[in-house]
């Protein structure tokens, strides 16, 4: 198997047919569209899909764990924020950009993005959105 997950030696990867399920395609019309892969093809892309989520699952809550232990004031924080001082992601930021362009407050930004406002204000000035 290829590092894209390809299935069998279609040269069509797990990846392009979540795409397709993320986009409402029904099965059958994957199948009609990709008509190298089977049923089971649609299964095992899906099966490795979860896979890969439950092994990112145990270790981002196994870290989690581990910081936790390490700065139990993190846990407080979380309770109220969940996202804190996580990384952030290019979809956040878009949305972030899209929103605070919209004059949604930082307070609304921060219960949106589960981030404290603070953050919300540091990322505005990284991004060039606010001083």
């Amino acid at each position: 198997m290829s590092s894209k997950l390809e299935i069998r030696d279609t040269g069509i990867s797990v990846t392009d047919v979540l795409e397709l399920i993320s986009q409402g395609f029904t099965y059958e019309r994957i199948l009609f569209i990709l008509k190298s892969l089977t049923y089971e093809d649609i299964f095992h892309a899906v099966k490795v899909a979860k896979e890969i989520a439950e092994v990112h699952l145990a270790f981002k809550f196994s870290s989690l764990e581990k910081i936790s232990q390490q700065y139990p004031g993190l846990v407080k924080v979380r309770r109220q924020y969940p996202r804190a001082y996580e990384k952030w992601v290019d979809e956040e930021d878009t949305y972030l950009k899209c929103k605070y362009s919209q004059c949604l407050s930082v307070q609304e930004l921060a219960e949106i993005l589960h981030r404290q406002p603070s953050a919300i204000r540091s990322r505005l000035r990284r991004l060039g959105l606010a001083e």
